[in-house]
């Protein structure tokens, strides 16, 4: 049992570490807060890459590592029953997991500098990592790495031993640092920006390590890790949102093309050209529609943003126009709009509508009928495009050439401009059914759009 005096000096000295204990624990929940929003973000990716596949497990260890840290600062000094071997079991865990740790970010900056290494190159990358654990595994004997003394008080350890961990444990930061460098010098302009990231998300931690150094009682290594995989993090979605910005221009631009067809240009010319001769007053209204459906496509180009469904109706509808004025009464046209206001993206209907005239209604001697349906509910809009034409099987591969690339494309662009979804149902010789969904809160009218004709 201790003399009342160490008693009371063991509690002096707690007392003494409650306020730097509970500093460094909220510094730990701040950093566990940051790295678990990215984790949920990160989670949504639809793409898993071997780089975000091995971010998210560097997230989730270095998660281990900050819980394990607040734990550390909770139990030192502690003086209920087995207390000081609650103590041993979190340090071994702790100086364990951050020998792990710095081995992912190696690995990690490895992939993300897209310079793997050969599985020789493998055993030895894990040479450091294998050394720092022996290391561990001595100090019982050594008392290098750190020492809990009889008292449960924390100290760290200095032998040779000691120095040997902590130069494995923060080999492959600096490791992580070279390569940044070696990449910089090896990338074009553009692509710079991933070798500062990683220089200075590396460099983070090492600083951290040296300020915890020189200050004992601050906790810096990994939560400067943690604003190291911040910097990171955005800096993979800065580039996941200018890939996803330029998908998104390719995919407007295929659309707009795909749209622009020389048999129909030449068809609805041909059409205007012999109701000139006839009835002028009709050609005069089929020429302003061809305008009105030019001047649609060509507008989609320079469009970036969701426009009125109104707009999107009126073009259709030029369409339709002129397709009712070559095959007349073959194409029987259904409006059941219920709901208008909202916003949609640029020619998401007409290439449907294109699908629905030409691959369905027209594949029929007797023509068909077209219905054209919009609807609400709680949280989402319904758009519903629905021919009895030839309709075709689904699970058919389609080697059809450009009759599917215009939905294709429809959906891609659903998807990324406003989180819409498509649907598409068919039968052969009993018609095809297309569902489009719009999330309620993303396709909102803006007040301030201006357009129209």
């Amino acid at each position: 049992m201790w003399s009342v005096t160490v008693r009371e000096e063991m509690q002096t000295l707690f007392r003494l570490n409650i306020p730097m204990m509970i500093t460094n624990l909220q510094i730990n929940a701040l950093a566990a807060v940051v790295i678990l929003l990215i984790l949920a973000n990160n989670r949504n990716s639809p793409v898993c890459p071997p780089e975000n596949r091995s971010f998210r497990l560097l997230l989730i260890h270095l998660l281990i590592l900050l819980a394990l840290d607040s734990a550390m600062w909770s139990v030192n000094l502690q003086q209920f029953p087995g207390a000081r071997i609650l103590n041993l079991i979190v340090n071994y865990a702790y100086y364990a997991e951050q020998s792990i740790l710095g081995y992912l970010w190696g690995m990690y900056s490895h992939r993300l500098t897209r310079l793997e290494l050969t599985p020789q190159g493998r055993w030895l990358h894990r040479l450091p990592l294998v050394t720092g654990l022996a290391t561990l595994c001595a100090n019982p004997m050594t008392q290098s790495v750190f020492v809990i003394s009889a008292d449960n008080v924390y100290s760290r350890g200095w032998g040779i031993l000691g120095s040997i961990y902590a130069v494995c444990a923060f080999f492959y930061l600096i490791e992580a640092m070279l390569l940044a460098v070696f990449r910089l010098s090896h990338l074009s302009d553009e692509k710079r920006k991933d070798g500062w990231n990683l220089l200075v998300g590396s460099a983070l931690p090492v600083l951290g390590a040296v300020l915890q150094m020189l200050w004992y009682g601050v906790t810096a290594i990994w939560s400067f890790g943690a604003l190291s995989v911040l910097i990171l993090y955005l800096n993979v979605q800065s580039r996941h949102a200018a890939k996803a910005e330029k998908e998104l221009e390719q995919s407007r631009i295929s659309v707009m093309l795909s749209q622009i067809q020389p048999h129909f240009l030449y068809n609805a010319l041909l059409g205007i050209k012999e109701l000139c001769d006839t009835e002028p007053e009709k050609a005069s209204d089929a020429l302003e529609h061809f305008s009105y459906f030019l001047r649609g496509n060509l507008d989609s180009l320079t469009i970036t943003r969701l426009i009125p469904f109104t707009k999107e109706l009126e073009h259709i509808e030029d369409y339709l126009y002129l397709e009712k004025m070559r095959y007349e009464e073959r194409i029987e046209i259904e409006w059941q709009i219920e709901y208008k206001n909202f916003m949609l993206p640029p020619l998401t209907l007409q290439p449907i509508i294109e699908n629905a005239v030409r691959h369905g209604i027209t594949k029929k001697n007797e023509g068909g009928k077209l219905t054209i349906r919009t609807e609400q509910n709680e949280d989402s809009i319904l758009i519903t495009v629905r021919d009895d034409g030839a309709g075709f099987d689904i699970n058919e591969p389609k080697n059809d050439g450009k009759t599917h690339i215009g939905i294709e494309n429809v959906r891609k662009r659903l998807e990324m401009m406003c989180g819409g979804a498509l649907i598409v149902k068919s039968e052969k010789e009993v018609g095809t059914e297309v569902t489009i969904i719009l999330p309620q809160r993303r396709v909102d009218p803006v007040e301030n759009y201006s357009g129209g004709r």
